[in-house]
């Protein structure tokens, strides 16, 4: 009678007691009926979790804890407890189990992980996924995957305010990250705020980072702010005067406001630092003769094609170089030189045609010929002359040393 009330003495002051608090703190050791640590963790719950047995790891995990082993095996029981619960969608008594082994691993990193991913992502539990991303953070406050994670949680609960914060730091330790840089942008956008700030805060940051700035001044194009383009790019130059995309970006911002002297510096200082791109000498050519700088337009003209491989941009610019000359220097009568320089753009003008069968070049083609203005076999004959091409003549074409063959 004594030996039975011993047994059921010892049996229920071996049963666990309800709740974490109090089974957390307490490691109950069986003398008698315990298999060995290593056999229950090693053999009979590693066995049974990898076969997918996970009722039965649950059982193994827990007697092992029954019989003395959470303390000492604690890297080796909790998290694979805990997942086991997951697995069974028991997601409450998995928070427990990784409640319980945190008192053991306060700092273990992936205990926590997949306490906070339990949390957040099958618990949806506000308050207590923050508590296991703070001890996270707190551990490593650059772990790019748990702020990533933070700011999901932030945006499901539309806490715009506290998203933004954490992807301020999710940048500071990952600058240009791309996902966050998207996810800061929507978070503006939820909050109200002007997204462009993300890329203007960003940049000013360190002023000097050329690729921060190329990105301002991307999203500053979007909204037509050439003003501040300038600005911005003028601000990056001081620190690297001869970067190519900044001053592109500036010359570009400074014709959108009609400023083409200031443009047009702009272009000759990016031909300095890439000599060879016919780009370039296409939009100083353009800008020459939009000021009636006619010679350099011209001489801009054929470096272009020259550079370009004979590229129908380069003739097309230099058609056009050629017929703003003819426009503005003929007079009330049309005279026969004025003819020999619209012939010129009607000649560029047929090869862009052909070379990229263009309709804009055809239109032009078709529009000096049935305007009459690009000579004809009568003109030829009324002039006169042996010549078998001519150059035009008179001051305003004096310059011009292309010559135009005999009809």
């Amino acid at each position: 009678m004594l030996r039975i009330f011993v047994i059921l003495v010892c049996l229920f002051s071996c049963v666990p007691v309800d709740g974490p608090n109090k089974q957390d703190n307490q490691e109950v050791v069986y003398n008698e009926d315990c298999e060995s640590c290593e056999l229950l963790l090693y053999n009979f719950a590693s066995s049974n979790y990898s076969n997918r047995d996970f009722n039965s790891a649950v059982e193994n995990y827990s007697q092992a804890v029954k019989c003395g082993c959470g303390k000492k095996y604690a890297e080796d029981i909790y998290n694979w407890w805990g997942r086991s619960y997951m697995e069974l969608s028991l997601y409450d008594k998995a928070n427990s189990v990784f409640r319980q082994g945190l008192k053991y691993l306060p700092e273990d990193i992936d205990l926590l992980k997949i306490a906070a991913h339990n949390a957040h992502k099958k618990l949806n539990k506000l308050d207590l996924s923050l508590f296991y991303y703070d001890e996270i953070l707190a551990i490593n406050d650059c772990d790019l995957k748990t702020l990533s994670n933070l700011s999901e949680l932030y945006l499901k609960f539309n806490m715009s305010e506290d998203q933004i914060k954490v992807l301020d730091k999710w940048l500071s330790c990952s600058p240009n990250n791309e996902d966050a840089l998207a996810q800061k942008k929507e978070a503006y956008l939820q909050s109200g705020k002007d997204p462009i700030n993300i890329y203007k805060e960003t940049w000013e940051i360190d002023e000097s980072n050329i690729s921060n700035g190329l990105d301002y001044i991307s999203a500053l194009k979007e909204e037509g702010s050439y003003e501040q383009i300038i600005e911005v790019a003028s601000r990056l130059l001081s620190y690297s005067k001869y970067e190519k995309d900044v001053l592109l970006d500036k010359a570009e911002a400074q014709l959108e406001l009609y400023l083409q002297v200031e443009a047009l510096e702009t272009y000759i200082i990016i031909h300095k630092v890439d000599p060879v791109n016919a780009f370039v000498c296409i939009e100083i050519s353009k800008i020459e003769k939009d000021l009636a700088n006619y010679k350099s337009a011209l001489d801009w003209a054929e470096k272009a094609i020259s550079l370009s491989n004979n590229s129908e941009q380069a003739y097309s610019n230099r058609a056009s170089v050629y017929y703003s000359i003819a426009d503005d220097c003929t007079e009330d009568q049309l005279k026969f030189s004025d003819k020999l320089v619209y012939e010129m753009a009607y000649e560029d003008y047929q090869k862009v045609a052909t070379i990229g069968n263009d309709k804009g070049a055809s239109n032009k083609v078709n529009f000096l010929e049935s305007n009459e203005l690009i000579t004809s076999s009568s003109d030829w004959f009324m002039i006169g002359g042996n010549e078998g091409e001519l150059s035009p003549t008179g001051k305003c074409y004096e310059w011009i040393s292309r010559k135009i063959k005999k009809k």
